[in-house]
């Protein structure tokens, strides 16, 4: 999972500066916490695009970004008393770590962390939640206000630190925004140092080795599908908001349609049959009785952020791109 951390791994407090300027204000800092994930690697490169400085947080050295403009430091948020947190942003994303079906129960981890950084100077922190807090089977017409609960622990956590954020903005003054995320499609420019890889790409994998799809899911299992560069888009607005102590957001973060499984595999498909001109085959199982559909609900983000770039197309040539061309990097020993 994104920006997980290792129980059996000691922190050492070390960072690695990647020429960053010395003259950047530390208004323009962010502090991407699980900053070499899935989510937060391309992320860090979009900050640095807009102009920030980032400071990205893992729990090992490896992989490294080799930037300018992004800081590594080494972060253990299950162990922060062993972890001093010795830099801090005016804005903090957490990609967070939580536990895979059939973990326990993880400690609360948000508490601490969230007043380590308030007292760090951070004055707005963005969470990265996800849809399924909606529940096991998600169904009909999905809005920040519908009914949450889940019986999988991976919702169930990202409910409880729901929870603890927004009990403890007013406390420690600050901006709290939710993000609660469909399935993200992109781009990972650290695919090849991972030993779990994000669905689309392990998809276009099968398509690039093995000239096939095999779906496990039934064809029609639904979807909602969020470009990653639709995601930059709609948090960037989140990001050029005035802070506002003690509020707190949430957002559904998605494409504008459901699709299904089916559909995304022959999309892949097409993709690599126009890359290197060889057919791809698509098997699946039979199609499940009476699959439930659901629509996202996204209006509030598109009020905030208005329309972004939705090109499915484009994402899943850049994750081509990945598999192809992609080459995992690593930090150089000190």
């Amino acid at each position: 999972m994104l920006g997980m951390v290792g129980r059996d791994e000691p922190l050492r407090v070390a960072s690695t500066v990647t020429g960053h300027s010395s003259g950047s204000s530390d208004d323009d800092d962010v502090i991407v916490i699980g900053g070499t994930g899935y989510v937060g690697a391309s992320l860090c490169n979009h900050l640095v695009d807009l102009g920030h400085r980032v400071i990205a947080t893992s729990r090992s050295a490896n992989p490294d970004f080799d930037r300018a403009g992004i800081e590594h430091l080494r972060l253990e948020v299950l162990d922060l008393e062993a972890s001093p947190m010795c830099a801090g942003g005016r804005v903090a994303i957490i990609c967070p770590w939580v536990p895979l079906v059939g973990s326990a129960t993880p400690p609360d981890w948000i508490s601490p962390l969230l007043e380590r950084l308030a007292d760090t100077g951070t004055t707005t922190v963005v969470y990265f939640s996800t849809i399924w807090v909606y529940g096991d089977q998600l169904a009909g017409r999905l809005t920040e206000e519908s009914p949450t609960g889940s019986t999988n622990p991976y919702a169930s956590a990202h409910l409880d630190n729901e929870s603890r954020l927004t009990r403890l903005a007013d406390r420690h003054g600050l901006d709290i925004v939710i993000l609660r995320m469909s399935n993200l499609i992109g781009a990972d420019p650290f695919f090849r140092c991972r030993s779990k890889i994000a669905f689309a790409h392990e998809l276009t994998a099968m398509a690039v080795n093995d000239r096939q799809i095999v779906l496990r899911s039934p064809p029609n299992t639904r979807r909602n599908l969020l470009p990653r560069s639709l995601l930059h888009h709609d948090l960037t607005a989140v990001l050029d908001r005035p802070v506002e102590t003690g509020r707190v957001s949430t957002f559904n973060v998605g494409g504008p349609d459901t699709t299904t499984m089916l559909e995304l595999a022959n999309l892949i498909a097409r993709v690599v049959e126009q890359h290197d001109g060889q057919p791809v085959r698509v098997e699946h199982q039979a199609a499940s009785d009476g699959p439930q559909t659901f629509d996202l609900d996204t209006d509030s983000i598109r009020s905030l952020a208005g329309a972004g770039p939705d090109d499915l197309t484009r994402e899943l040539s850049m994750i081509l791109t990945d598999l192809t061309h992609g080459r995992c990097q690593t930090m150089s020993p000190s």
